[in-house]
């Protein structure tokens, strides 16, 4: 299944629930870059939290079993 291209504005949810069984926090994408070891990554901030941030690379992200992009129905592969 061909991956969708990483742009800035989209919202990621990590897959599953957390400890609590609350659904993971929504994070949108701030900014898309390719870094020194010329991997491309993507910076996110934290919806409703924009002062929490973190970088993850865009293969990471991408990856169904880790984040889904909001929206999205089971598309796990």
């Amino acid at each position: 299944m061909a991956r969708k291209e990483v742009q800035i504005g989209q919202r990621y949810r990590e897959v599953g629930a957390s400890i609590f069984g609350q659904a993971k926090p929504l994070w949108a994408v701030d900014d898309v870059f390719t870094a020194s070891d010329s991997l491309r990554y993507a910076v996110l901030s934290k919806v409703g939290e924009p002062t929490l941030h973190k970088t993850l690379s865009i293969h990471v992200l991408s990856y169904h079993q880790r984040f889904l992009p909001e929206g999205d129905s089971d598309t796990r592969q």
